[in-house]
């Protein structure tokens, strides 16, 4: 065996970390995608299918990023307003015989009815703020062609524009 043949020991080149690194250099050249990767396109199949990556996309992205992101997320994935109204709380009211404890349970659901209330309120605020961002974000990932075609609609200004369920 010659002085430069490491076949012996096991330790030739091209053997040990240098497969580990190359392994670690494509994982880490993996991009991962984010919102400004994805947009929507009229056109072929491709389109097509790109389109459905981009709304789970949206969709995924507008849970993780929007304060109480859920309620626009989920009418967008079933497109569909969600009813307000199964968010309204609803004012209970003592069934106490004792006028006194009456009173005091009244009292008590008052003050737990405020708070809900107060809670759908926001809620039903955040939802609103939330559609718009919603229609800018969805508006955003159009590429130029898509905006003209929509907005090219006589119904545009009247049905789509601020709707991001009508938008998709």
């Amino acid at each position: 065996m010659g002085r430069f043949n490491n076949s012996s020991t096991g330790r030739g080149r091209g053997r040990g970390r240098s497969g580990r690194w190359h392994n670690n250099t494509r994982e880490n050249n993996k991009k991962k995608k984010s919102l400004e990767d994805h947009y929507f396109y009229v056109g072929s199949s491709k389109q097509a299918s790109d389109f459905e990556v981009t709304y789970e996309f949206l969709i995924n992205y507008i849970k993780r990023t929007y304060i109480r992101g859920n309620d626009i997320a989920e009418a967008l994935r079933i497109m569909e307003l969600p009813s307000t109204v199964g968010w309204k709380p609803i004012l209970n009211t003592s069934t106490e015989s004792d006028p006194e404890d009456k009173k005091r349970e009244d009292r008590q659901f008052e003050l737990e009815h405020k708070a809900e209330y107060d809670e759908y309120m926001k809620r039903k605020r955040t939802f609103e703020e939330n559609s718009f961002k919603a229609y800018a974000d969805i508006w955003a990932r159009c590429n130029k062609a898509m905006k003209s075609k929509i907005e090219s609609r006589k119904d545009y200004e009247s049905e789509v524009y601020n709707k991001p369920i009508k938008l998709i």
